[in-house]
């Protein structure tokens, strides 16, 4: 199942993330494909998506920003949707998201088994032990 494209325009992207964000740890997929819409909004602008604008825009930081970006941007890439995400800590689909489309594709379901039953650094040492991706300090 492909994931389904948020319509919505830098403004009401805005407005959204704000009253998303305190939800963020079950709705981390839609937060981050707001984020990423307003980062494509304002680069297509010539505007900085930077630390400094996501601190004095968002009540998160720059780095939590980025890593919604990812997953967002990694699983849309991969044609894995939010529905398959459920049930999974963003702190572990951020791990899972590192690694390349295709692979993603072909061991998503196995990975988030995996998951889903042991624990993020767990996790962390299987990815890097069984994949080329690049290193995260557990």
């Amino acid at each position: 199942m492909t994931a389904k494209a948020i319509s919505i325009d830098r403004a009401g992207a805005v407005k959204a993330v704000r009253l998303l964000v305190g939800g963020a740890d079950t709705l981390y997929f839609r937060l981050g494909a707001l984020l990423s819409k307003v980062r494509d909004s304002r680069i297509a602008k010539r505007l900085p998506f930077d630390q400094r604008y996501v601190t004095r825009s968002f009540p998160m930081s720059f780095r939590r920003a980025m890593y919604l970006n990812s997953i967002h941007d990694s699983f849309t890439r991969a044609g894995i949707g939010e529905q398959r995400l459920r049930g999974l800590a963003w702190s572990k689909a951020k791990e899972i998201a590192r690694l390349p489309k295709q692979q993603l594709r072909a061991n998503f379901k196995g990975l988030a088994e995996y998951a889903r039953q042991h624990t993020r650094h767990e996790l962390i040492a299987k990815i890097n032990g069984e994949f080329e991706v690049p290193r995260r300090r557990a």
